[in-house]
């Protein structure tokens, strides 16, 4: 029972306090108030998207009508054209019906009278009706179809010639109905109303029946003779044109041959790897002066089977001991080494002792390659000359010392190129052995090789994975090692370009970047490139052939990315790890071949390399800057000492000129 409203003393109510009903129904109210707001904005909210899809449907709508109106005329005209059909269609079939009730009425046996089909020629006469219809007993409305198929073919075949095929079709059976060539007719329209004036057309000319694309008792490649027309006219258009213009056309026609040249050019240079204009036969004499990493895999007979023998070569090699000073000292180093079936050359006989078999190992010494003669060589080494390490040929065979002596009187040994490789690690370390290296080249070197005017080339030798030296040299990673290889190829080119003419000024082989490059990119045959984790392998050698042949020639050598086995066949003696000797595929072939042009013709460097050969560089600079300096001042002090002494010795004239003079009268 609800309670009732509390009253005061005097019996009024009180209403500063409200009932629980009170209270009850103001909640209501208010709630009701709020639904009441929701539901009009939820009717607002459904309102605006009403409006906005029937919006979007008037819009839609309106592009549907648009695109309508813009189908409309072409969808009448298709259907106006399947009208046209259908009707020619149903005379075409009207015309069968009758033809088979006339052979139906001729196969009964009473006489018929004659009911032949209508005849639409225009020149027929009476003895050449019969022969027609004997001669051909094709249906005639077969006949036009198969002519209006083969002139619509004509027309899709010869795009943009419609004006000659109608040109020659009125010239073989008269005008057919003049088009507007100002028109922009669609090209369904064109091709209908073609076959329209070729119905048209062939219903009334007897003589164009019969003619077709391609005749089939003749020879399928033959022209037809509309084909043959065209083409005459085609020819008589361009002629025509450039009688015109001949400037302008002269001008399109050298423009085309250029474009095509370049063409071709940039096809050979970027997919064959080989250009088109270069002297494939160009000839070069090469003297090789090094150690191991000309002898692995016989570098100087690989370089004349790449260069497809053009390359001719001499040698001088110490497989062990091959730096640059001690190849002056000890000379050839490959006596026992290269006795094998690839290097004998002949038999011979000296002085009535039994005969001896003669080996390739390459010329003797330094100067009996570079200057043509040594007159300090001698069998024996009689007179201590070298020194004798039981390796050099010509001072243990006598034979051998007779016979390269006959073979160097009767050669020109002019060379081109001279080809040094030191030792690796006497390159990348910056203590006496590298200078001992540098004044050999500077003062022994350079003046052999300025007499035959030939320029030398540096190879730059691969680095690999090398223990710390005993020096306490650390080498480091590969590209570290190759960074410190380098600075020693500056300082060894610097040595010889300062010793020699500009026109000698040696070039660097870059086999060691070319190593790098591939270590950068493809790790596994980076290890590939070597045979016993130093000396190279045939994939290795075949990277320097690259690498050494571009150097030179300024191009790559010709492919032989199926046959690099074919280039190693007349090497002495190959690098065998045990396992046999393994060739480069025709994949890994193609990469080395890529590296080397990158490197070689490119000058690509790899990016851990560019920022230490910097380095190098900016080291090689300061020491430069520093000599130049040390020079000056020496030059400085010694022009001091110089008029020192010029002043010292005229004193002495003047002190002299007195003492005569005081001399003169006593006596």
């Amino acid at each position: 029972m609800a309670s009732e409203p509390s009253k005061d003393h005097n019996g009024a109510l009180d209403v500063s306090t409200p009932t629980a009903d009170t209270v009850d129904e103001e909640n209501a109210m208010t709630t009701n108030e709020a639904t009441n707001e929701a539901s009009d904005e939820e009717r607002k909210r459904e309102k605006q998207e009403v409006d906005y899809i029937e919006s979007l449907k008037s819009q839609i709508s309106a592009v549907k009508s648009e695109i309508q109106a813009k189908k409309d005329p072409e969808v009448d005209y298709l259907e106006s054209l399947k009208s046209q059909i259908s009707a020619m269609k149903s005379e075409i079939q009207g015309e069968k019906d009758s033809e088979a009730a006339r052979d139906d009425q001729q196969a009964q046996p009473q006489p018929q009278p004659d009911l032949q089909k209508p005849d639409y020629s225009t020149d027929s006469s009476d003895g050449s009706e019969d022969a027609e219809q004997t001669a051909d007993t094709t249906p005639w409305y077969q006949q036009r179809m198969s002519q209006a198929i083969a002139a619509v073919s004509f027309k899709s075949k010869t795009k943009g010639r419609s004006e000659l095929s109608e040109k020659l079709v009125d010239e073989e059976c008269g005008p057919a109905t003049e088009a507007d060539d100002g028109d922009a007719t669609p090209w369904y329209q064109e091709r209908m109303a073609q076959m329209t004036g070729a119905l048209s057309i062939t219903k009334d000319c007897s003589d164009y029946q019969g003619e077709k694309m391609v005749d089939e008792n003749d020879d399928p490649a033959k022209p037809s003779p509309l084909e043959a027309k065209f083409w005459r006219g085609l020819v008589d258009s361009a002629k025509q044109s450039v009688r015109a213009d001949p400037l302008k056309y002269a001008a399109f026609a050298t423009a085309a041959i250029f474009l095509i040249g370049f063409g071709l050019f940039l096809h050979r240079y970027f997919v064959h790897d080989t250009p088109y204009f270069v002297n494939w036969n160009r000839s070069l004499n090469v003297a090789f002066i090094g150690n191991e990493y000309l002898y692995a895999n016989d570098i100087p007979r690989v370089m004349e089977a790449i260069s497809e023998g053009h390359i001719h070569q001499e040698s001088v090699i110490h497989a062990s001991k091959g730096s640059i000073p001690a190849l002056l000292m000890r000379g050839n180093g490959m006596y026992g080494t290269w006795n094998t079936e690839n290097a004998y050359v002949d038999t011979v006989q000296y002085d009535g002792e039994e005969q001896q078999s003669i080996y390739d190992y390459g010329l003797c010494t330094v100067g009996q390659i570079l200057e043509g003669y040594d007159e300090i060589l001698s069998f024996g080494n009689e007179d201590n000359a070298y020194y004798d390490d039981g390796l050099n040929p010509c001072i243990q065979d006598e034979a051998y010392f007779y016979y390269t002596s006959n073979e160097v009187a009767e050669s020109n040994n002019k060379w081109d190129y001279v080809v040094l490789a030191d030792d690796t690690m006497r390159m990348a370390t910056s203590t006496d052995s590298r200078q001992d290296s540098i004044y050999a080249l500077a003062y022994a070197y350079a003046p052999m090789i300025a007499k035959g005017n030939a320029i030398p080339v540096i190879v730059d030798t691969h680095s690999y994975w090398a223990n710390d030296n005993d020096d306490g040299t650390s080498y480091g990673d590969p590209v570290e090692f190759q960074s410190m290889i380098y600075a020693g190829v500056y300082e060894y080119q610097e040595a010889l370009a300062n010793a020699l003419p500009s026109s000698q000024r040696p070039m660097v082989a870059p086999v060691g970047i070319a190593y790098l490059t591939v270590y950068e990119e493809r790790p596994d045959t980076w290890e590939k490139l070597f045979s016993d984790g130093v000396h190279a392998s045939v994939h290795g050698s075949y990277l320097f052939a690259c690498v050494l042949y571009s150097t030179l020639y300024g191009h790559l050598p010709q492919k032989h990315n199926e046959e690099v086995e074919s280039l190693f066949a007349s090497a002495r003696q190959l690098a065998d790890n045990g396992d046999g000797v393994s060739y480069p595929d025709a994949h890994d072939a193609a990469y080395l071949r890529h590296v080397a042009r990158r490197v070689v013709l490119r000058g690509y460097i790899p990016r851990d390399l560019q920022s230490k050969l910097q380095d190098v560089k900016d080291s090689l600079a300061a020491y430069k800057a520093e000599l130049a300096a040390y020079e000056a001042a020496q030059a400085e002090a010694e022009a001091e000492r110089e008029n020192e002494h010029e002043e010292e010795r005229e004193h002495e004239g003047e002190d002299h000129g007195e003492e005569g003079g005081e001399d003169g009268p006593d006596e």
